[in-house]
């Protein structure tokens, strides 16, 4: 673990701030209530990538969305999260079961900490290629440019994307408000 930490750390240094401005923004937005469980549905039964969606919120409330062309700039690094993050993923979640099973939970925090460090990698390589993956908005509501991100992440159709994007951007919205949260903890299930 810290073998990895080290390398990622020392591959990402120039983008740090950035890769982080994201990972506080998400792990604020994932620690909402409700919103990790709703992500993670959405992640099993449709498929969804979570690190697009908290991406593409991180950039509406910048003014930005997801270029047309999102997934098939994204495609290379998809190939990484399936055969990286997704069997680290699985790993995870058949030690957690056996926890609670009575198994011990030392492996499965480790596991678990090595998933949030590729995830974090993850979102530092989406912040690091920002200007590859997205375009200003102009006057667009915040919503209207989630709306539209959505559907080039995810390719839902258009009702499907809005209504993600209404529930997404008022957690969103209500971490400006007081008391929003402060966590960055992007905790995985």
């Amino acid at each position: 673990m810290g073998e990895l930490n080290h390398l990622t750390v020392k591959h990402l240094s120039p983008d740090l701030p950035l890769a982080f401005e994201l990972w506080q923004f998400a792990g604020r937005l994932y620690a909402r209530p409700g919103v990790a469980e709703h992500l993670l549905h959405c992640q099993d039964q449709h498929g969804v990538w979570i690190n697009d969606w908290l991406f593409a919120a991180w950039q509406a409330a910048k003014g930005n969305t997801l270029i047309s062309a999102y997934r098939d700039r994204v495609h290379p690094r998809q190939q990484w999260r399936d055969e990286v993050i997704r069997p680290w993923r699985t790993w995870r979640r058949q030690l957690k079961s056996m926890q609670a099973a009575g198994s011990s939970g030392s492996h499965y925090q480790r596991v678990k900490a090595a998933e949030l460090t590729l995830e974090w990698h993850d979102l530092a390589w989406l912040a690091r290629h920002q200007d590859q993956l997205t375009a200003s908005s102009g006057a667009e509501s915040a919503q209207t440019q989630l709306t539209i991100s959505i559907q080039r992440a995810s390719d839902w159709s258009a009702g499907d994307a809005a209504a993600a994007a209404l529930w997404l951007s008022s957690s969103a919205d209500r971490l400006s408000a007081p008391g929003g949260g402060s966590s960055s903890d992007t905790s995985a299930d």
